[in-house]
């Protein structure tokens, strides 16, 4: 996602946001059943019902609070901060990511 939200930030015109977000979109309906699998086979039968509505519970927080954050850094920074901040945040999850799941295995 990190490769759609960082050239959000520099474009010139309505149409080369409207193509990246766009793109952004595909790529979210890709991974979402990804995501919800990965879900599923980490939890115990007994189990998913609870996992799952924790997991959407912080997916729609994430709705939420995302646009609300996301504004509020545009109002004081200007919108190009919002798509720079988003990337930044997607880069040090990526590296905590991978630095949590090589100490497990």
């Amino acid at each position: 996602m990190t490769l759609f939200y960082l050239p959000q930030a520099f474009v010139t015109n309505v149409h080369q946001l409207l193509f990246l977000r766009a793109a952004l979109g595909v790529f979210v309906g890709g991974a979402m059943p990804t995501i919800n699998s990965i879900v599923q086979r980490s939890s115990a039968a007994e189990n998913r019902g609870a996992i799952y509505g924790i997991f959407q519970s912080g997916l729609l927080l994430g709705n939420m609070a995302g646009p609300l954050i996301g504004g509020g850094l545009a109002a004081a920074f200007g919108l190009p901060s919002t798509f720079l901040i988003t990337t930044a945040i997607f880069v040090l999850s990526t590296l905590w990511e991978r630095k949590t799941s090589r100490n497990s295995n």
